[in-house]
């Protein structure tokens, strides 16, 4: 069952992003508290960017009727999504992707492009192909496009947290080339916090924080307002994906799940038994959204916006990021 969303005009008066992936395109959305919509996912098909549905994307493109400030964004990869090795390799593939984006923008009237490549160099764990050449070419292939689409369009990628990724790109000339950077700050662990905003002494913690990937950027140079700290609307139960949808309905204080915090790590939790769901809720938001503030960043992205149940994580992102302290 989806939910009405409400809707109203334009919120140009927004200080920090507000970017939702959204997974194909809900009839409804709220868009009164968005910034930024990126569709999920264009992929690469003969050096080319492919959309399966353009209906999906022309749905998206209608809603900035009810908030003409809204940006919208063709989100291209994904995890698994391959392509990205062999259109980065040479000049003339880089080109022909390049004019496809330029192509793509003009097609849905869309506002910019943004590159999900997971990951360059590693290969998503033997899922992509993959060179040692990727972490010069992904420059290369930013360049390209920003070259053909120009600097009134967007263009952004979607980050990995670790070490492991600002080790295999070129980051400090990313940063210069793209508007933003979308920091994929969640998938931390299975059994144990998803993402965490801080370490914790709870036996909970990944090996990785949000703070601490925060921290990795700015000192590798990457300006602090093109930072977006992302956020999951979504939980983990073992391997397995919960949406806050099937979280609100089937597991918060049900079903034998109590609900507990992490005041260290800033995280909600259940527990059932043995059992351990890592999961992001309205209170950790709201921490999420004062540490925006206080490092400077630029906003905040999440996964995904169809996840959500009754907007209710929305609401606390967009209600405390835009709060007067």
């Amino acid at each position: 069952m989806r939910f009405i969303r409400k809707f109203c005009s334009g919120r140009n008066d927004a200080k920090y992003r507000v970017i939702a992936y959204v997974y194909g395109t809900p009839s409804t959305m709220n868009v009164s508290e968005l910034t930024h919509a990126n569709y999920a996912f264009g992929h690469i098909v003969n050096n080319k960017v492919f959309i399966s549905n353009g209906d999906e994307v022309l749905r998206l493109v209608s809603f900035k009727a009810y908030n003409p400030d809204l940006k919208v964004i063709i989100s291209i990869g994904g995890w698994g999504a391959d392509g990205f090795s062999d259109v980065a390799y040479s000049v003339e593939s880089r080109e022909a992707f390049a004019n496809s984006c330029l192509n793509i923008l003009n097609i849905y009237g869309v506002d910019g492009i943004d590159i999900d490549w997971e990951y360059p160099v590693s290969g998503a764990c033997g899922l992509i192909k993959c060179r040692p050449e990727d972490k010069y070419n992904f420059t290369f292939l930013l360049q390209s496009i920003r070259d053909k689409i120009g600097n009134n369009k967007i263009l952004s990628v979607a980050a990995g947290a670790d070490k492991f990724y600002i080790n295999n790109v070129e980051i400090n000339k990313i940063v210069d080339i793209c508007n933003y950077i979308n920091l994929m700050t969640y998938d931390f662990g299975q059994g144990t916090h998803n993402s965490n905003l801080y370490h914790t002494s709870s036996g909970y913690d990944p090996g990785i924080s949000c703070d601490e990937s925060v921290n990795m950027y700015l000192n590798a140079g990457v300006p602090a307002n093109k930072i977006n700290l992302g956020i999951p609307f979504f939980g983990y139960y073992n391997n397995h994906s919960l949406s806050y949808f099937t979280l609100v309905n089937e597991y918060i204080n049900k079903n034998g799940w109590t609900r507990y915090w992490d005041d260290e790590a800033k995280a909600s939790y259940l527990k059932n038994n043995s059992s351990f769901i890592t999961y992001e809720d309205e209170e950790s938001i709201k921490y999420k959204a004062d540490y925006i503030k206080s490092k400077g960043l630029g906003g905040a992205m999440f996964w995904e916006y169809n996840q959500d149940y009754m907007d209710m994580l929305l609401n606390s992102l967009w209600t405390d990021l835009n709060k007067k302290n």
